[in-house]
C-alpha cells in the first residue's frame, strides 16, 4: 500500500469451498466439476490456502473482505465506500496510515455502507460479509 497509495484496495473472496466448486464449474469449459477435466478444481487445495493466506493478510492490513455471495450488493456497497473515500482523499485525507500500515480510512467507510444495510452480519473483525 505504501508503494501505491493511491489505490484503493478491497479482497473479494469465498468463504464457503462448496461454492469456490460452484464457481469454477461455471467458469470451466465443459461445467465439469471432475477434477480431471477443471484445472480449479483440481488445484482447489492450493487455491483455498492462497486465499487464506491473502484473508489474513487483508485483517492485518485493514482491507475490507467482500465475500462473494452477492454481486449487486458488493458492487454497491464498494462502489459508495469508494466515493466516500474520495471525498475523504478530496478532502486532504490518506487512503493508506502511514503509521499503522493499515487502509483505515477505505474499512471505515466499507464498515458504514455494510452497516447501513440491515441485512449485515460482521465476519471477523476487519471483514463484513453478506
Amino acid at each position: 500500500m505504501k508503494k501505491h497509495p493511491t489505490i484503493i484496495p478491497f479482497m473479494v473472496y469465498i468463504v464457503k469451498e462448496e461454492k469456490h466448486l460452484e464457481r469454477f464449474a461455471v467458469r470451466a469449459k465443459y461445467m465439469d466439476l471432475d477434477p480431471a477435466k477443471n484445472k480449479y478444481v483440481k488445484y482447489i487445495r492450493n487455491i483455498r490456502a492462497i486465499q487464506e493466506y491473502l484473508c489474513k493478510r487483508a485483517d492485518k492490513h485493514l482491507i475490507p473482505k467482500v465475500n462473494n455471495t452477492n454481486m449487486d450488493r458488493n458492487v454497491a456497497a464498494i462502489h459508495a465506500a469508494i466515493f466516500s473515500c474520495l471525498r475523504r482523499k478530496e478532502g486532504g485525507e490518506s487512503y493508506y496510515d502511514e503509521a499503522t500500515n493499515t487502509a483505515k480510512m477505505v474499512d471505515q467507510e466499507y464498515r458504514k455502507q455494510c452497516s447501513s444495510s440491515s441485512s449485515i452480519s460482521s465476519s471477523s473483525a476487519s471483514s463484513v460479509g453478506w
